[in-house]
C-alpha cells in the first residue's frame, strides 16, 4: 500500500461560454471525432485547420454566428466542435515540464485560425492504455461496463501526473485527470478556459 501524498482532479472546460469565448470549428466534411482518432494518432500535426467563430447562447444551446467578433479571443483550453482537449502552447509546456515520463503522453499540433491570426494548439494523445480504476468501488450501470461514478485506485495512479479516464476512447479524450501539482501550476500561470473537479480516489 502506497502512502497517499497526491490529490487528483478532472481537468475540464470552464462553464464560461459567453460572447467573449469563441469556439474552434472543424470543416463541415471532417468525420466525427471518434472516427478521426485512429487516422491521426500517429501524426505530429492535424492535416486540416479549425476556424474560430463567435457563438450566441440561447435556451437551445450554442448558435454559430459564422464570424469572429472583434475582441473575441481564444482561451488556453479551447472549446471546439470535435470536443477534443485542445491546449495552448503555454498550457502544453506547463504539463510537459511536470510529467514523470511514464504517462505515455504525446502531442498533435493543431492550427487554429481567427480573423487574420493563427494560433498553435496541441492535442494530448495517450499512447498506452493506463489501468487506473478501483473496480470494486466504481459505480457501473447494472450488467454493463458503463461507468456512472469512477473511483480511482491510488496505488495505480500515484506514478502518474496525468492520466486518462476509463472509456473506449482513451487515446484522445476529455476525461483527463491531473495531479494537484499540475493543477496548481496551471492556476498560478493563469491558464484560461479551465476548471477542476476533485477525482474520487480509494
Amino acid at each position: 500500500m502506497v502512502e497517499r501524498q497526491k490529490e487528483y482532479y478532472w481537468l475540464t472546460w470552464s462553464t464560461g461560454y459567453d460572447d467573449t469565448t469563441p469556439v474552434a470549428y472543424a470543416e463541415e466534411d471532417i468525420p466525427l471525432a471518434h472516427e478521426l482518432t485512429p487516422q491521426i494518432t500517429g501524426l505530429k500535426e492535424l492535416p486540416y485547420s479549425l476556424e474560430l467563430e463567435s457563438v450566441s447562447i440561447s435556451d437551445k444551446g450554442l448558435k454559430r454566428l459564422g464570424y469572429l467578433n472583434f475582441g473575441c479571443l481564444p482561451v488556453d483550453y479551447q472549446p471546439n466542435s470535435l470536443a477534443w482537449p485542445m491546449m495552448s502552447l503555454k498550457m502544453k509546456e506547463i504539463i510537459d515540464k511536470l510529467l514523470i515520463g511514464n504517462e505515455g503522453l504525446k502531442w498533435i499540433e493543431a492550427k487554429v485560425k481567427g480573423g487574420e491570426m493563427g494560433y498553435p494548439y496541441f492535442i494530448p494523445v495517450f499512447s498506452k492504455k493506463l489501468e487506473t480504476l478501483d473496480y470494486e468501488k466504481t459505480s457501473f450501470v447494472p450488467n454493463t461496463d458503463l461507468i456512472i461514478k469512477p473511483v480511482f485506485d491510488y496505488n495505480k495512479i500515484c506514478c502518474y501526473e496525468i492520466f486518462h479516464g476509463h472509456s473506449s476512447f482513451w487515446q484522445i479524450t476529455t476525461q483527463i485527470y491531473v495531479s494537484k501539482t499540475i493543477k496548481n501550476e496551471l492556476v498560478k500561470n493563469l491558464i484560461s478556459g479551465i476548471k477542476f473537479e476533485p477525482a474520487k480516489v480509494s
